[in-house]
């Protein structure tokens, strides 16, 4: 090319991206959650909470609520909840006949449900069925619970559900252990990316984990174990005896010495 002579840079293919999904809006749906905390003491989800374990205590902190199929709800929540991908195309929303968990409870990033067994349910309240017995809406960044952290605490016990969660937090409270110990979840045994890097961030806590009794859960226990001293903080796990889950363990009356 000689010099003075205009250059023109040579097209470049861009790489196709994936489209972006919609934000999730489930931080705009207190008024829906407040409503199924208002009902979940006269709902199936009540004797359901008993029946695993869960105190009425425990259920109320944890504002715990139940699945209302159309909540009385304002359009612009119904909106932000179609957005989340909570609402069936018949308005049913898919919370329905099941335990709601909001995490945080004001201003929620997750919403989580535990689905009632079909048979614990007054006939017709689910129009649709699970494909799980849960399911999740919004952003996982953080270990689930991770909200009842204050700044005495020293050690996080973590889990893989719900349920194992609010079982070991309430054995934490019979304990008196509330102001140096908190129980959080990871909902499922394969957390997210972002979950991971909160685990590795964190390093200011000593960290005890409760794994299922499963091959999933040794590859959880592997996992959350390497992100932890990939940032410098103590772990240590447990497996719960006689291949139970750690919620029905604690129930028995299992619990690790050194807690």
């Amino acid at each position: 090319m000689k010099l003075g002579q205009d250059w023109k840079p040579g097209v470049s293919v861009m790489p196709p991206t994936r489209p972006q999904k919609p934000p999730t809006r489930v931080q705009f749906l207190d008024e829906a959650v407040s409503e199924a905390r208002s009902v979940v003491q006269r709902s199936p989800a009540w004797g359901y909470l008993a029946e695993r374990g869960v105190s009425p205590y425990t259920a109320l902190v944890y504002g715990l609520g139940y699945g209302i199929p159309v909540p009385r709800v304002s359009p612009e929540i119904i909106s932000a909840a179609k957005q989340s991908l909570m609402v069936r195309s018949d308005g049913t929303w898919l919370w329905t006949g099941g335990v709601v968990y909001a995490d945080p409870p004001i201003h929620p990033t997750v919403m989580n449900v535990r689905y009632i067994p079909e048979e614990q349910l007054p006939g017709g309240t689910r129009s649709f069925k699970p494909e799980k017995n849960h399911k999740t809406w919004g952003v996982r960044t953080r270990p689930l619970g991770s909200w009842r952290i204050q700044p005495t605490t020293r050690t996080v016990i973590v889990l893989e559900g719900l349920f194992d969660m609010l079982i070991t937090a309430q054995k934490i409270h019979q304990l008196g252990r509330d102001a140096d110990t908190v129980a959080v979840y990871t909902n499922g045994a394969s957390p997210a990316a972002k979950m991971k890097q909160w685990f590795s961030q964190h390093n200011e806590f000593e960290y005890v984990l409760f794994s299922d009794p499963d091959a999933a859960g040794e590859e959880w226990t592997d996992t959350l174990t390497t992100c932890i001293q990939a940032g410098g903080a103590q772990v240590c796990a447990f497996k719960p005896p006689d291949h139970l889950d750690p919620d029905e363990a604690i129930l028995k009356g299992w619990w690790p010495s050194i807690l």
